[in-house]
């Protein structure tokens, strides 16, 4: 699961999105940044992302 949350800040990380390191908050920082996220990465990953 780990390699699951560290593959997906990696790729938000390319497109220019940070996330801490941690569950907790970095799932926190995901859900409440959601509009803002969605705007910096392409729709096909934002789908991908919300399943």
């Amino acid at each position: 699961m780990r390699g699951r949350r560290t593959a997906l800040r990696g790729l938000l990380y390319e497109f220019g999105v940070t996330l801490p390191q941690g569950r907790h908050s970095g799932l926190r920082q995901l859900a409440s940044n959601a509009p803002e996220i969605n705007d910096a990465v392409p729709a096909v990953m934002v789908r991908l992302v919300d399943d």
